[in-house]
């Protein structure tokens, strides 16, 4: 199978990769649409350094092409998928703060969304796979995982309804975090461009 990883720098190689074989409770996607992350380009920017090659792509929405004896999903299940998972008992996750979890990257996806087949591990297929609603667009549905963490960001403030939010950043994530609070009671929202 193919697989999208950064080549020389500012390139992008398309890569053989053996297709992922699944385990019990494990998925097998086969994606439908993924985003561009910055993460993505910092990566294609500084170019290929050696070691494993990073398959790119974590917003990643699919369909489920095999499934390994889970009862939750069926193959044509149309998901969106969390690319990594916290193991949910360490100090981090327990105090709130799940990004710092120092297991976050052991349940991921392998490899990334940007190729043509996607290994979901059991912990991931379990809890980091979301139903999509009939009739979403794929190009929305792809939004699932920047504006999940832009929820945590809101969250994380405490916004309440009617406060004033300055958004630093007038990306697709500032954007993103910008409607986010509007959504969560914002009165007054600000964005403020960087360039």
């Amino acid at each position: 199978m193919k697989a999208a990883v950064a080549g020389q720098p500012g390139q992008v190689e398309w890569i053989d990769l053996d297709e992922p074989v699944i385990g019990p409770g494990e998925v097998l996607l086969r994606p439908l649409a993924c985003g561009i992350c910055t993460t993505d380009v910092k990566f294609v920017r500084a170019g290929y350094t050696g070691g494993p090659r990073y398959t790119l792509g974590h917003e990643l929405v699919g369909e489920v092409a095999a499934a390994g004896e889970v009862a939750r999903w069926q193959v044509g299940d149309r998901v969106a998928a969390a690319p990594y998972l916290p193991c949910g008992s360490c100090h981090y996750c327990f105090h709130g703060q799940p990004t710092l979890c120092p297991h976050l990257f052991e349940n991921s996806l392998d490899p990334g969304g940007l190729a043509e087949r996607v290994r979901i591990p059991r912990p991931l297929a379990e809890r980091g796979l979301f139903p999509l609603p009939e009739g979403l667009p794929l190009s929305i549905a792809a939004l699932a995982e920047p504006v999940g963490c832009c929820v945590q960001g809101v969250e994380d403030c405490g916004l309440t309804a009617g406060d004033a939010v300055l958004v630093v950043g007038d990306g697709p994530m500032g954007l993103l975090c910008a409607a986010v609070a509007r959504a969560y009671g914002a009165g007054l929202v600000i964005v403020a461009g960087l360039t």
